[in-house]
């Protein structure tokens, strides 16, 4: 399910180069999807400008508006 943020979120990255997971915050405005069979709350992968990254899904739900369903 693909949202647009109306506020900006932190977020967990990991560095491929590193292999560490750093601390990132997703902007206002970003697209963020994450999976329609996501729990209504607890920390999910999800993908943000062609990025896995891991978010609490129910800040991306709080912070965002639905937009549509994503193609698998």
């Amino acid at each position: 399910m693909l949202y647009a943020l109306g506020q900006s979120l932190s977020a967990v990255a990991i560095s491929p180069l590193q292999n560490k997971k750093l601390m990132i915050y997703i902007p206002e405005g970003a697209i963020v999807e994450i999976p329609l069979d996501a729990p209504e709350c607890g920390i999910v992968e999800a993908i943000w400008e062609g990025r896995s990254i891991e978010v609490f899904a129910e800040d991306v739900r709080k912070r965002g508006s639905k937009i549509r369903a994503a193609h698998s």
